[in-house]
């Protein structure tokens, strides 16, 4: 009862897509240099805090050593 307007076609677009395996999530933008800097100085106020830290333990440490 269906005329061949009423039929339609389906065209199936290949993308190139990099499927190395089921894990893949795209980059998405790249950051900039100020989103860089800016990573790049949490980091280094992080490992100083850490350092800081591990200085006051040893400080405490032979603090302690010295009143034995």
């Amino acid at each position: 009862m269906s005329s061949d307007s009423d039929k339609s076609t389906v065209v199936v677009w290949r993308t190139h897509r990099h499927d190395y395996d089921d894990d893949f999530v795209p980059s998405g933008r790249q950051r900039s240099e100020y989103e860089i800097f800016q990573l790049r100085l949490l980091q280094l106020n992080i490992q100083a805090e850490n350092t800081l830290i591990q200085t006051q333990a040893t400080a405490r440490e032979l603090r302690g050593a010295e009143l034995d």
